[in-house]
C-alpha cells in the first residue's frame, strides 16, 4: 500500500502537466482573444490620450482669453555724451577761491542792511549754528564751541561728511573739518568758514589728511592753464564751494525777507 502511494504521488504532476497541453486550436483561439484583448487596451489609451489633449487645449484657450503678447516697441537710440557734452564747471575756476592775508583759505559772507538789532541777529544765527552742527550728516565734535553774547559772536567747530557720490554700491565721502565764525552787529553780519581740511580714505593707500591749502587751491585743484579742475583734487573744490554756497545761502534767507 505505502509503495502505492508513492507511485501514484511521483505521477500527479504528469498527470497534471498532461492535462494542460493544449491543441493547435485552441492555441489558436487564446491567441486570437489575446489579439482582442491588447486592441481594445491601445484603442482605450489613444481615447485617453486624445481625451486629455483635448482638455488642456481647452483650459490654454480659456486662460488666455483676453490676453495677447504686446509688440516690443523699438528701443530709442540714446545719444552719447561726446567732449562737448560736459558739467560747466566755470564757477570752480581761478577766482573762485579766496585767501586771506596769511594765504589761507577761507570763504566770507558780509550781510549789511539786515531789518534786525543785534541781538535778533545774534538768535538766529546761533539758532542755525546749532542745528547745522547736530543733524544727521554731522560727526563726533561738530558743534557751537564758543560763544560771547556780550560781543555778539559765536564760534561754531564743524565735523562732517562730505559726499561725493554715492550708490546702492559703493559710497565716495571724505570727513570734512572747518570752523565758522560769526560776528553780529546792528542790522549786520560778518561771517567765515576757515581752517578747513580733509580726512579722505582713512586707512587705505590713496588716503590723506590734508588742510584745504594742500588740496582745494589754485595750484592742486586745477589744471596747469587754470581752465578745468584737476582728476584727483576737482571733486573736492567743487563740493568744498557747493556746501559754502549752500551755507552761505541758508543764512541770507534766514537774515534778509
Amino acid at each position: 500500500m505505502r509503495n502505492f502511494l508513492i507511485s501514484t504521488f511521483f505521477l500527479l504532476p504528469l498527470t497534471c502537466q498532461a492535462q494542460t497541453v493544449l491543441t493547435p486550436e485552441q492555441k489558436l483561439e487564446q491567441a486570437q482573444k489575446q489579439l482582442e484583448e491588447a486592441q481594445k487596451a491601445l484603442k482605450e489609451a489613444q481615447k485617453a490620450k486624445e481625451d486629455a489633449e483635448r482638455n488642456a487645449s481647452e483650459k490654454s484657450s480659456n486662460r488666455n482669453q483676453g490676453w495677447t503678447i504686446p509688440t516690443t516697441p523699438q528701443k530709442k537710440t540714446i545719444k552719447e555724451k561726446t567732449s562737448n557734452d560736459h558739467i560747466d564747471d566755470s564757477k570752480y575756476l581761478e577766482g573762485a577761491i579766496t585767501y586771506s592775508e596769511k594765504g589761507d583759505i577761507v570763504f566770507k559772507l558780509k550781510l549789511d542792511h539786515i531789518n534786525m538789532n543785534q541781538d535778533d541777529i545774534y538768535t538766529k544765527i546761533l539758532e542755525y549754528l546749532t542745528d547745522l552742527t547736530s543733524d544727521s550728516n554731522q560727526l563726533q565734535g561738530s558743534r557751537v564751541a564758543l560763544v560771547n553774547q556780550e560781543k555778539s559772536t559765536i564760534v561754531a567747530t564743524v565735523r562732517e561728511y562730505l559726499i561725493f557720490s554715492n550708490t546702492f554700491i559703493s559710497i565716495d565721502r571724505t570727513e570734512f573739518y572747518y570752523t565758522i565764525i560769526a560776528k553780529c552787529k546792528d542790522n549786520q553780519l560778518d561771517l567765515s568758514i576757515s581752517r578747513i581740511s580733509y580726512n579722505y580714505d582713512q586707512g587705505r593707500a590713496t588716503g590723506f589728511k590734508e588742510p584745504a591749502e594742500n588740496v582745494i587751491s589754485d595750484k592742486y585743484a586745477l589744471n596747469k592753464k587754470h581752465t578745468k579742475l584737476s582728476r584727483i583734487y576737482g571733486k573736492f573744490r567743487r563740493k568744498t564751494i557747493d556746501r559754502k554756497d549752500e551755507i552761505f545761502k541758508n543764512i541770507k534767507d534766514l537774515l534778509i525777507k
